[in-house]
């Protein structure tokens, strides 16, 4: 195929065959663990290791799971913002009002690149305690 002067990349997303439970393609969640998903599979743990066979998830750290985007399902070349994948494994953890990034992950988050060269850590999530008023 001739795609003249200027070759440019062509990205067929991969047609899986793979059924995907409407409550996992809308979670607003996009980082899941195996337990998360009891409520929808008998057998979790064997149903996330075939979806992630599959390319529907990404494999981001041990029991942790990304769900990407639905135009993106299959596409192998697909990675995860790690900063957005710091604070999801945060909030699975804890809740989504009791996580926070910090740094140069929150930094990067709201705009601020100027620190760009410096990679952004999973560690920079912090668990965030609920004060309660004595």
């Amino acid at each position: 195929m001739n795609v003249g002067l200027n070759p440019t990349e062509v990205v067929l997303v991969a047609r899986t065959g793979i059924s995907l439970p409407p409550e996992l393609a809308q979670r607003s969640q996009r980082v899941i663990r195996p337990r998360d998903l009891s409520d929808l599979y008998a057998h979790p743990r064997a149903e996330v290791a075939r979806l992630t066979r599959s390319g529907v998830l990404h494999r981001v750290a041990t029991g942790y799971y990304a769900l990407p985007p639905l135009n993106r399902l299959g596409d192998s070349r697909w990675v995860p913002d790690l900063n957005a994948v710091a604070l999801g494994v945060g909030q699975v953890d804890y809740g989504v009002s009791s996580a926070a990034l910090m740094g140069i992950s929150a930094a990067y988050i709201h705009g601020d690149d100027s620190r760009s060269r410096f990679s952004p850590s999973p560690s920079n999530v912090r668990h965030c305690r609920q004060r309660t008023h004595e």
